[in-house]
């Protein structure tokens, strides 16, 4: 339901309710006011909650979007990291200057992410730049045909990183609610 429409109908309700009140009131009796006091406290409440009401579902839509839109751009994120763990350089290979070049598109990838999450929460920021246990991830490197190498240092330690961010970072998606 749009928001002009929701309106709409919020406003013909107001109108239905005070309408509603002045009849009520017409020719009463003395003795009566007390129920027509009760019956219009009724309505009141009823009036407020449906307020309340669509208060919080703009809210929660708004909330909504707004989460979408994080994970649209912290999947975007993920798919530069994805690109860069899988173009990992063979460190007995390659040259120095390929090993480098990795090592610092690497760092601007998680400084880029890192700086995002900062801007949108603290907490998501902290838990992806958080390396408990980088030695817990492997130093061999499976390529699509199946072969493998290991990666040495000084390598090994931004790979390492980069698969403990990535896997922070796949956390941070599947549940944005909780950091954002």
């Amino acid at each position: 339901m749009s928001q002009g429409r929701r309106s709409a109908y919020l406003a013909l309700t107001v109108l239905l309710m005070c309408n509603t009140i002045r009849h009520m009131f017409e020719g009463v009796k003395p003795f009566d006011w007390l129920m027509l006091g009760i019956e219009t406290a009724v309505l009141l409440l009823i009036l407020y909650e449906v307020i309340v009401g669509v208060v919080r579902h703009c809210a929660a839509t708004h909330r909504q979007k707004e989460l979408k839109q994080i994970v649209t751009s912290l999947s975007q994120l993920m798919d530069e990291g994805l690109r860069l763990h899988k173009s990992v350089p063979d460190t007995a290979k390659e040259e120095t200057a390929v090993l480098q070049l990795w090592m610092t598109n690497t760092k601007a990838w998680g400084d880029k992410t890192s700086a995002f999450l900062a801007s949108r929460s603290q907490q998501a920021s902290g838990a992806f730049l958080l390396v408990h246990d980088s030695s817990s991830a492997d130093s061999i490197v499976f390529t699509p045909s199946g072969e493998f190498f290991y990666v040495a240092s000084p390598v090994r330690e931004h790979y390492q990183r980069l698969l403990t961010q990535l896997n922070n970072l796949r956390h941070i998606t599947e549940k944005p609610e909780v950091y954002f």
